[in-house]
C-alpha cells in the first residue's frame, strides 16, 4: 500500500483504520485484513489520523499505543470523543502491556499485543464486526420504534377522538329518546285509564304491551346513558348514611310490577335489624332494579325472586338477589359481567338490551365501594349478590383501599380538610357542593367533630385539587348569587401511593377525621 489511503470496496466487513508509524506492519495487517473482507485505511501518525478518516469512516481503529514521540492513548481518547461509535483496539508491545489493558480499562474493545498473531487478529475484527452488527441491528429497531411509537401515539389520539364523539353522540341521542318516550307512555296511560273516552278490555291489553316495551326502550337508554358516563367519569356518587331495608321498600313497587308479567313473586329476606350502610341512595335502587330484572328475564313464570340482605363480613352489609332459573354454566359466568354480552334465555330467545345491565351493575357496585358476586347451577337458578360498606370510617377506609389495591393497580391518592370559615349553611349543603365537583371515585367523609369535613381522591397534587374546588366555588357564586356557600379554608392531609401506602393512609386519614392529627399545609379557598 502506497497511499496513505487504500479503500477495498465491500459492504461484506466493517471499515477498519490503521493507525500505526510502521508503515510495512500496518501494510501487512492491511492485506490480511483486505483478504478476509474488510476495507482498510492506513495513517502513519496520530495527526494523520482524522485527515485520513475524514471520508473514509472507519468503524475500528486499530491503534498502535506508541506512535513514535506520540501517545496512542490520547489518540484513542480523542477518538471516543468525537466518534463514540468506532471500536478502538489497542496494539502494544510487551513493555506496553500494563498502558494497553488500563486503556481497555477506560474504554477500548480490545488490545494485540505485537508481534501480532494473524488468528488473533481476524478473532479480535470478528469481535469487533459482530459489536457493530448488533449496534446497527439495535440503532434500527430503535428507530423502527420510534416510528412504532409515533404511529401508536396517532392511532390512540384518533381512537381517543373517536371514543368520544361516540359517547357524545350516545349521550344526545339518548337524550333525544327521552322526551318522545315519556309523550307515549304518557299517552299510553291515559288512554287506559279512559280518560279520552272507553276503551275495550283487548285495546288496554295492547295499551299495557305498549307500555311494556316503552319501559324496555327507557330502560335501554338509561343503560346507554349510565355506561356512556361510568366510561367518561361524568357519573356523581353521593355516598352517605341510608338503610337497606329502605332502599329495598323504595324499589319494591316497580320490582313487583316488572315481575306481574310472568307471575312471579317477589320475596324478601331480611336477616334482622341491619346496621346503616354507606352508599349512594339512588344507585343502589339501580343494582337491585337491574338484578331483579335480569332475575325476571331468566326465571320461569309462576316461579320466585327473593330479595335478601344479611350481615357480611368486616362491618359490610352483603345485599342479593336469588333466582329459579336456568341457572349459568361455567363459560357464561366468565363472561356474565362483559361490556355488550347478552345470554340466551330458556328458550334459545336473545333477550332485549344491549347486554350492559350487568356491567353497568358491577360498575355501580365498585362505585359504592364493594363487590359483586355471582354463585348458580345449571337447572338450579342463580344468586347474585353485592356487599357495601357500614357507616364506621375504617370500614369506609378499607373498603375503598381494598378496591384500590385489587382492581386498579398502583394509584396516587392525596386528602384534603375542608373546614368552612362561617355558619352562614349547614354542613350538609358544602357537602352536596363538594360531590357536585367531585370525580365518581373520590371520597367525602363528615368528620366526627361535625364541623368539617374530609376529601379523598385520586392525585398527587392536592394544590391543584384545592385550586380547582375555589375556582368551581366562585363559578358557582357567580352563576347563583343566591347560594349560600360559605369560604372554605383548605388544609392537605397527605398524598400517599397505594398499596405501599395504604395503612399509611388509613391511619393518617382516622386520625384527621378524629380531629387528632394536625394538618399545617393550606391552600385557603376563599
Amino acid at each position: 500500500m502506497t497511499d496513505l489511503l487504500t479503500e477495498v470496496h465491500t459492504n461484506d466487513k466493517c471499515r477498519v483504520l490503521i493507525v500505526d508509524d510502521d508503515e510495512d506492519f500496518a501494510q501487512s495487517l492491511a492485506d490480511i485484513l483486505e483478504s478476509h473482507g474488510y476495507p482498510c485505511a492506513v495513517a502513519p501518525a496520530a495527526e494523520d489520523a482524522f485527515s485520513v478518516d475524514e471520508h473514509f469512516d472507519s468503524q475500528v481503529a486499530l491503534v498502535d499505543v506508541c506512535l513514535g514521540t506520540e501517545d496512542g492513548l490520547d489518540l484513542v481518547a480523542e477518538l471516543r470523543q468525537t466518534k463514540p461509535d468506532t471500536l478502538c483496539v489497542l496494539m502494544s508491545a510487551y513493555a506496553e502491556l500494563e498502558s494497553a489493558i488500563r486503556a481497555v480499562r477506560e474504554g477500548a474493545h480490545a488490545y494485540l499485543r505485537k508481534p501480532i498473531d494473524g488468528d488473533d487478529l481476524l478473532a479480535t475484527l470478528e469481535s469487533c464486526f459482530e459489536t457493530v452488527q448488533l449496534r446497527q441491528e439495535e440503532a434500527e429497531a430503535e428507530k423502527a420504534l420510534e416510528s412504532a411509537n409515533a404511529q401508536l401515539e396517532r392511532k390512540n389520539k384518533r381512537l381517543v377522538e373517536l371514543r368520544g364523539a361516540a359517547e357524545r353522540f350516545v349521550d344526545d341521542v339518548s337524550h333525544e329518546f327521552r322526551t318522545p318516550l315519556a309523550v307515549i307512555k304518557e299517552f299510553a296511560s291515559i288512554l287506559a285509564d279512559g280518560l279520552a273516552g272507553p276503551v275495550t278490555d283487548e285495546q288496554t291489553q295492547y295499551l299495557g304491551i305498549i307500555a311494556n316495551a316503552v319501559e324496555d326502550l327507557t330502560n335501554m337508554v338509561n343503560d346507554l346513558l349510565d355506561s356512556s358516563r361510568i366510561e367518561s367519569s361524568l357519573r356523581r356518587v353521593d355516598r352517605r348514611r341510608c338503610q337497606i331495608t329502605e332502599i329495598i321498600q323504595s324499589v319494591r313497587p316497580m320490582l313487583t310490577k316488572k315481575a306481574a308479567g310472568k307471575n312471579i313473586t317477589i320475596v324478601e329476606d331480611i336477616a334482622g335489624k341491619l346496621s346503616d350502610v354507606f352508599a349512594d341512595r339512588e344507585k343502589v335502587g339501580r343494582i337491585l332494579i337491574n338484578l331483579v330484572v335480569n332475575a325476571v328475564k331468566f326465571s320461569p313464570e309462576n316461579s320466585q325472586v327473593t330479595v335478601w340482605a344479611r350481615k357480611g363480613r368486616y362491618g359490610r352489609i352483603e345485599v342479593g338477589v336469588t333466582d329459579q332459573g336456568r341457572g349459568l354454566s361455567k363459560e357464561e359466568l366468565k363472561v356474565i359481567f362483559d361490556r355488550f354480552r347478552r345470554i340466551d334465555n330458556a328458550a334459545g330467545m336473545n333477550t332485549r338490551g344491549f347486554g350492559l345491565g350487568l356491567h353497568i351493575t358491577k360498575e355501580l357496585v365498585w362505585l359504592n365501594l364493594g363487590t359483586v358476586h355471582v354463585e348458580s347451577t345449571p337447572g338450579e337458578g342463580s344468586t347474585f349478590s353485592f356487599t357495601l360498606p357500614g357507616c364506621d370510617r375504617r370500614v369506609i377506609l378499607d373498603s375503598y383501599f381494598g378496591l384500590l389495591d385489587e382492581f386498579h393497580g398502583p394509584t396516587v391518592v392525596s386528602a384534603l380538610a375542608v373546614v368552612p370559615q362561617n355558619v352562614e349553611c349547614s354542613l350538609a349543603d358544602i357537602h352536596a357542593f363538594l360531590i357536585s365537583e367531585c370525580r365518581p371515585m373520590d371520597l367525602v367523609l363528615d368528620d366526627e367533630r361535625g364541623d368539617g369535613l374530609i376529601l379523598l381522591g385520586w392525585t398527587d397534587s392536592p394544590e391543584d385539587w384545592a385550586q380547582r374546588i375555589r375556582a368551581a366555588r366562585t363559578t358557582s357564586l357567580k352563576n347563583n348569587p343566591l347560594l349560600r356557600l360559605p369560604e372554605m379554608r383548605m388544609t392537605t392531609i397527605g398524598t400517599w401511593t397505594c398499596p405501599e401506602q395504604s395503612q399509611e393512609a388509613v391511619q393518617a386519614l382516622l386520625e384527621a377525621l378524629s380531629g387528632r392529627m394536625e394538618v399545617a399545609q393550606e391552600s385557603a379557598c376563599d
